[in-house]
């Protein structure tokens, strides 16, 4: 039997996932330029309803004229595993750090260049059953909550976990609708973080799955 895995629903209302307005970055930019890009917090209370780390994240992500956005260059890939592997004997990388061997970049630049094209040990194709098996057991525990559902599997990324947790959930789906071409299912815009139906059983996740993808 098969059970239903509740998991959140992208709302537009909550500030965290709210885009940004032209005059919320306006305050921002004031803002740091009034009182420097460190004191978060004090920043934040210019810019009503975004929290310090939203603050932050704009910032270093988006505003922040003396961060380079584009392609990463050969030179700063090298000069990126050379700064990882200088400090791979710590439990947790220090990605701040990190950062300061590559000028214009920052430490969430640096850690999603690693994570999505450089880290060897991420694997790169087909995905493996025991790898979806253990997709569905982080999805059972955390949600869609990526960076904790990959966290429990060490060969995949957050991307790469969210983009195959869509590839299975569509199987699902075209399956329904084809046992049963009467099904609602075909005809309703699912949300993108909505809920599915997983089995309960381990073994009975394989019959989801297709394989070649």
């Amino acid at each position: 039997m098969a059970q239903s895995l509740t998991v959140f629903k992208h709302d537009n209302r909550h500030p965290f996932y709210r885009r940004w307005t032209t005059e919320e970055d306006k305050q921002l930019s004031k803002a740091v330029a009034d009182h420097g890009p460190h004191q978060w917090t004090l920043i934040a209370s210019f810019v009503p309803g975004r929290t310090a780390i939203q603050c932050s994240s704009r910032w270093f992500g988006a505003l922040n004229p003396h961060v380079h956005k584009g392609k990463w260059s050969p030179q700063e890939d090298k000069a990126l595993m050379e700064a990882v592997h200088q400090f791979k004997s710590k439990n947790a990388l220090p990605w701040n750090k990190i950062a300061q061997f590559i000028p214009c970049r920052t430490g969430i630049q640096c850690q999603a260049r690693w994570t999505e094209a450089l880290d060897p040990s991420v694997r790169k194709g087909r995905w493996h059953p025991e790898e979806d098996k253990l997709l569905y057991a982080a999805i059972h525990t955390y949600g869609c909550c990526w960076i904790r559902v990959a966290s429990m599997i060490p060969t995949r990324t957050q991307r790469q976990c969210r983009t195959r947790y869509h590839q299975i959930r569509l199987q699902q789906l075209k399956k329904r609708k084809d046992q049963d071409d009467t099904s609602s299912c075909s005809s309703v815009d699912i949300p993108l973080y909505s809920s599915i139906n997983i089995p309960a059983n381990l073994d009975e996740f394989d019959d989801l799955i297709d394989y070649s993808l």
